[in-house]
């Protein structure tokens, strides 16, 4: 009751019901998805009667408007030359997964324009991820498997049967990625609070029942993306974050090169011939990634201007595996829709980012000015989105509905952090 009364009460007596909806759908997100969209959605609506022609005066907002009829005449032409009549809508379907988006990250910037405001959507993420850790833990200590479902499907949990900690979500990927995600804002505010009172031990806790949960999952992916997260935090000096910000960039990009893996491990000997299992599963791993990377930008490069159609690349035999997408979300969105399309949403994003980076981590060496001017809270915010963002360059979570909408509005929340004046 006192948790309710603190973060919706205020706002309901106002009667603010957009901002007291979107709370409500950020808290539902992890363990119930369609009612949260639904919230979610109600929120958006009250917003955009209120402030539609505000967004178009955003520079940030008009690629994304801008790519939308680009969308539309990608779907056209891939309807016009698709011959199989169950494949001629996918394209148009997946639409869903970016033109909706892009509204929610024009209309949720309204909730998210102060700190405090942004603290408190951590808060309520952090809350709201607690069903998570029970259902994952009590799947993997405790053999509960499901799915369990109630309100005719509109709630949810999986818990697959397996050897990896997969909570509410369908695919142990999809619960590393959102772990992640929320790591980043309980470790930082942990950190910015310390033992102080009975919810910094709650806040410890939690974090560090997400690290279990994160290793559970058995994602290498997850287990370096939380390292990551706890280095961006922690670190104070501006030229040391932006260098691992561009050694991990700069890994990515040697990831694309087929050729570079083929050299480096025949140079090293590291992977040649090992009888360590691990070092096996890494090689093959980087390898199988490589050739997916390389085959899908071949492809790309065959129809560049309005792409290949959503659902098109799946069962492709690549290195003797079996693969259903890019591996990469901007590949698969170039793949599917071209490259024009793809620029027009890339730009912005990638620009945020590293806008937001500059006004959150570079400012004066003096420890006053670093703790007045650049919270725990703001890098934890950004290396949230950061490792979200990098993941999606690796591997594609982002279909997962509640992946893709807390993306969308992490990357709304560093929208308004290059607006704030510190």
């Amino acid at each position: 009751m006192f948790f309710i009364k603190k973060i919706f009460g205020e706002n309901i007596n106002k009667n603010n019901y957009g901002i007291f909806f979107f709370r409500v759908g950020i808290f539902l997100l992890p363990s119930a998805m369609l009612i949260s969209f639904i919230f979610l959605l109600i929120s958006l609506i009250e917003i955009f009667f209120k402030n539609f022609k505000s967004f178009l005066k955003d520079k940030f907002n008009i690629p994304f408007l801008i790519s939308i009829p680009f969308f539309l005449l990608s779907c056209l032409i891939h309807y016009s030359q698709l011959n199989l009549e169950e494949n001629t809508y996918l394209s148009l379907l997946g639409l869903f997964n970016w033109i909706p988006f892009f509204f929610c990250f024009m209309g949720f910037q309204i909730y998210l324009k102060s700190r405090e405001e942004r603290i408190l959507i951590s808060k309520i993420l952090i809350s709201g991820t607690i069903p998570l850790i029970f259902s994952g833990f009590s799947q993997y200590f405790l053999g509960w498997n499901g799915p369990f479902q109630t309100l005719n499907g509109f709630i949810v949990w999986y818990q697959k049967e397996g050897d990896s900690l997969s909570g509410v979500f369908s695919n142990p990927s999809y619960a590393a990625c959102w772990i992640n995600i929320i790591f980043a804002f309980s470790f930082s505010q942990f950190l910015d609070n310390g033992f102080k009172n009975k919810k910094s031990y709650l806040l410890f806790f939690i974090t560090v029942f997400l690290v279990i949960s994160s290793v559970l999952t058995n994602s290498y992916d997850s287990i370096i993306g939380y390292h990551l997260i706890a280095i961006l935090i922690l670190l104070k000096d501006y030229f040391l974050a932006f260098a691992t910000l561009i050694s991990t960039l700069f890994f990515i990009v040697l990831l694309n090169l087929s050729n570079f893996i083929n050299s480096f491990t025949s140079s090293t000997n590291i992977f040649e011939n090992t009888t360590n299992p691990y070092l096996s599963l890494i090689y093959s791993k980087l390898q199988l990634r490589a050739d997916i990377f390389t085959y899908s930008l071949s492809s790309i490069f065959e129809k560049p201007f309005f792409g290949w159609g959503a659902g098109q690349f799946g069962n492709q035999s690549i290195n003797g595996a079996t693969v259903n997408h890019t591996h990469n979300l901007f590949y698969e969105l170039a793949y599917n829709y071209g490259l024009l399309v793809t620029f027009l949403i890339a730009f912005p994003i990638f620009l945020i980012t590293l806008k937001s980076f500059k006004k959150i981590y570079k400012f004066p060496f003096s420890r006053k000015n670093f703790l007045e001017n650049s919270s725990l809270f703001e890098k934890g915010w950004w290396s949230s989105f950061f490792v979200l963002l990098l993941s999606q360059l690796v591997d594609i979570q982002y279909y997962d509905g509640r992946i893709s909408m807390i993306f969308w509005i992490l990357l709304a929340g560093l929208r308004q952090t290059i607006n704030e004046n510190y």
